[in-house]
């Protein structure tokens, strides 16, 4: 077995990663094919004799992107299933926090109390006072082969939410001043039991990948991947949430809606073993995963069921040349920073969606496979995905990167493959993003012109829409009222600055009532004549008891009985009699108006015609006539 590594070479590994801004720790897989795990030793000294802690406290920490507590098995947890056990009352440099928290997975939970104590291992380094959390309780979570849990996410989805601990790599980033940016190689730990030169007795071949903490390349620029790294933005800064463009079976797409994969979310979770879909999309997959194989081989249903392992030679992965590699494989598409149209497509080869998985059996360990697509509440991209290939956690970017995993230090060369192309089935990405993620996200908003590729209508927008176009016409319509309006002021003041025959003439001259308003009482009528305009035919003061105009002039004014001369009128009008009837008229009906009748030389109609418009209160000569009809049509007598 191999020998766990020693404080000297983690401190002399961490000189040289310091020197370098980037930090690098293997990646080993669990015997079982479940997950990947790092070394860490927790505490100090680093050897404790404490009989409820082990007597190492080193630790094989599980690498979960797809959450954000870090947690460690206890005695009080978990002494029947585990060697390594930690204690923080063994430790000089615990400090408890007083903090409980508690954790729930898609499979097993775990509760237990908030500490801080050093982290170091080899890549590593040392990292003082480390926030995780001591396992008290646990439920289906804990299992052999690993003593804890890493969570990669981010600090949004970290427990409490109330008092979060900061998760690990960011602990890291801060404490070593690195890159936002974290990088996996994972080459498949059992999928190197195809190989002539592995043997499941020695177990080398389970040191699977690397764990890069500040960038993409080694410290010494090594590189783990072939090809370009490709980039698919990220969704939210909670999980590692992707957008999903298209699903296929042997190269065919299952013209499944994009936005139902992704709904509520669809993320890259390096600590979920298989697949995972929501159930509309899982049925069309599985369909025609068996319409495919059915084509190759003959095979039952359980051949599709994720709780059941094939052990018969067909699904024996030391067998090169086993069927599963003429089977048809998977293809999932991704959308592509950067281009709307583009997608990649990774494809994923029968060997991967039948995973190797290694079972106890009443003989020993024997190597089989299990199916690795199950049926969940939303899309999962697992180890079943993530196998193989290189993946580049750029959180400073807010990017996800793919690239095909190679130099795979188990000896392992990935069959999978990554192409771009574009889309076909959706006009942009955009179409994809996932109900819940609609709202408010990393690349959509509810705002246009966000500077986000992704805009979402809403019904309520409508409504706004609609609401500010009313407005617009309001303003319009109300502006293009005052502007009629002012350019009738004008036009009255140019007539008021006109001389006095030349309006009166004009007056005269356009409506046949001037004419006939002031007529002498030598020609009485009862019958009006006005153009377009029928005044009635008996009309009562507006003013009571108005007077007359004969005590000064020797005239009386009625409606259309004369006219007197141009001499006549300046002193019918300059009459304080008729001066005082006129402007009690005005006073009553228009009292912000008023006339100077003593010098007008103007008939009254244009006088109160000019000072009634400017008071607002006639749109129309016609109507100013029928004021002054219905102010001055009464009978008065000599």
């Amino acid at each position: 077995m191999r020998i766990r590594v020693a404080v000297a070479t983690a401190l002399l590994t961490l000189q040289t990663a310091q020197a370098s801004d980037i930090l690098q720790q293997r990646l080993w897989g669990l015997s079982s094919g479940l997950a990947y795990y790092v070394e860490v030793n927790i505490g100090s000294p680093l050897y404790s004799s404490g009989s409820s802690s082990s007597s190492s406290n080193a630790f094989n920490l599980l690498l979960d992107t797809g959450s954000a507590n870090t947690a460690v098995v206890t005695a009080e947890c978990c002494s029947l299933t585990n060697e390594n056990l930690y204690s923080c009352s063994d430790s000089s440099t615990c400090v408890d926090e007083g903090t409980s928290v508690s954790v729930s997975y898609v499979s097993g939970a775990w509760s237990g109390e908030v500490v801080r104590d050093t982290f170091s291992g080899q890549g590593l380094g040392t990292v003082e006072s480390m926030p995780f959390a001591e396992i008290t309780a646990q439920d289906s979570f804990i299992s052999s082969g690993y003593d804890g849990i890493i969570g990669l996410g981010y600090k949004a989805i970290a427990s409490p939410s109330s008092n979060a601990p900061t998760p690990y790599f960011d602990t890291v980033e801060s404490a070593d001043g690195l890159e936002n940016v974290f990088s996996l190689q994972m080459c498949g730990a059992l999928q190197a039991l195809s190989l002539s030169n592995v043997s499941m007795e020695d177990d080398s071949y389970l040191y699977a990948g690397e764990f890069l903490l500040g960038g993409a390349e080694g410290p010494n620029g090594e590189s783990y991947h072939k090809g370009d790294i490709v980039y698919t933005p990220l969704v939210q800064e909670k999980y590692y949430n992707v957008i999903i463009t298209d699903i296929g079976v042997n190269g065919e797409s299952l013209g499944v809606d994009c936005e139902t994969i992704n709904s509520p979310r669809a993320i890259i979770d390096s600590g979920t073993s298989n697949l995972a879909f929501p159930s509309t999309v899982y049925s069309a997959v599985i369909a025609e995963l068996k319409t495919q194989v059915e084509k190759v081989a003959t095979v039952t249903d359980s051949f599709f069921d994720d709780d059941t392992t094939c052990c018969s030679s067909d699904c024996d992965p030391t067998n090169a040349d086993s069927i599963i590699y003429q089977l048809p494989g998977l293809t999932i598409s991704l959308a592509v920073d950067g281009d709307k149209s583009q997608q990649m497509t990774i494809t994923i080869p029968a060997e991967y969606i039948w995973r190797p998985i290694v079972v106890s059996t009443g003989r020993g360990e024997s190597a089989c496979r299990v199916f690795g697509i199950s049926e969940g509440d939303f899309t999962l991209l697992g180890d079943v995905f993530m196998d193989g290939l290189f993946t580049v956690h750029d959180r400073a970017n807010e990017r996800v990167g793919l690239a095909v995993a190679d130099n795979c230090p188990n000896g392992v060369t990935s069959s999978k493959n990554i192409t771009i192309e574009t889309m076909t089935a959706e006009d942009s990405f955009c179409d994809c993003v996932g109900s819940s993620d609609r709202k408010s996200s990393l690349i959509s908003s509810y705002v246009p012109f966000s500077g986000k590729p992704c805009f979402f209508w809403q019904w309520w927008m409508y409504v706004v829409i609609v609401a500010i176009v009313i407005i617009i016409l309001m303003m319009v319509a109300y502006g293009y009222y005052w502007w009629k309006r002012r350019k009738l002021m004008r036009q009255l003041e140019a007539l008021q600055s006109q001389s006095q025959p030349q309006v009166q003439r004009s007056l005269y001259a356009n409506d046949r009532f001037d004419h006939n308003l002031l007529q002498t009482p030598t020609q009485p009528s009862s019958v009006y004549f006005v153009e377009a305009f029928t005044p009635p035919q008996t009309a009562g003061p507006i003013v009571s008891d108005a007077k007359t105009c004969a005590d000064d002039t020797g005239y009386s004014i009625y409606p259309f009985t004369g006219k007197p001369t141009e001499e006549q009128m300046p002193a019918i009008w300059a009459s304080p009699t008729c001066t005082g009837v006129l402007q009690d008229a005005i006073d009553s009906d228009l009292p912000d108006c008023t006339i100077d009748f003593e010098t007008t030389q103007l008939n009254m109609r244009t006088e109160l015609t000019v000072y009634a418009t400017r008071c607002g209160v006639f749109e129309s000569r016609k109507k100013i006539v029928a004021c002054l009809i219905s102010i001055f049509t009464q009978k008065r007598t000599r």
